[in-house]
C-alpha cells in the first residue's frame, strides 16, 4: 500500500516506540517520548522504512544500521565527529553505522526514515 506525507499533513497514525531505550540511548535530562510508523520491511531485516517523531530534549546514541532521513517537522541539532548540523523541514541527513551522534530535539521533530542494514 503506498504512503504519502505532504507537508504539514497530521501524523495521527504513529503509536510509542520505546526505541530509544531500547537503543540504550543515553539521556541528558529526563527520558524522552518516541513515536513512530513502520511502512516497509523490518529493523530485524535488512531495510527499515516509515516514520518516526520524538518529544523536546536531548539525547545521544551509537547508531547500529546506517540511516538516511528527511526531516518533516520540528528542529533538532545533531552533533557527530565534533561537528553540528541544525536541521528543520525538508533538511536530509545521513548517518553511517557505528557513528555516535547528539541529538538536540529544539521542537518536537518528525522524520522520516530509510535503515539500512
Amino acid at each position: 500500500m503506498q504512503r504519502v506525507y505532504k507537508q504539514g499533513m497530521a501524523l495521527t497514525d504513529l503509536t510509542p516506540a520505546g526505541f530509544l531505550e531500547a537503543a540504550n540511548a543515553k539521556f541528558f535530562g529526563p527520558k524522552m517520548q518516541d513515536v513512530m510508523r513502520l511502512d516497509a520491511g523490518s529493523f530485524d531485516g535488512p531495510l527499515a522504512v516509515g516514520i518516526w517523531g520524538v518529544e523536546k530534549g536531548e539525547f545521544e546514541l551509537v547508531y547500529t544500521a546506517s540511516e538516511f532521513v528527511t526531516v518533516l517537522s520540528g528542529r533538532v541539532i545533531v552533533t557527530a565527529g565534533g561537528k553540528s548540523h541544525e536541521l528543520g523541514p525538508g533538511d536530509v541527513c545521513f548517518t553511517p553505522k557505528g557513528e555516535t551522534v547528539r541529538w538536540n530535539v529544539l521542537e518536537e521533530v518528525r522524520k522520516a526514515f530509510i535503515v539500512v542494514s
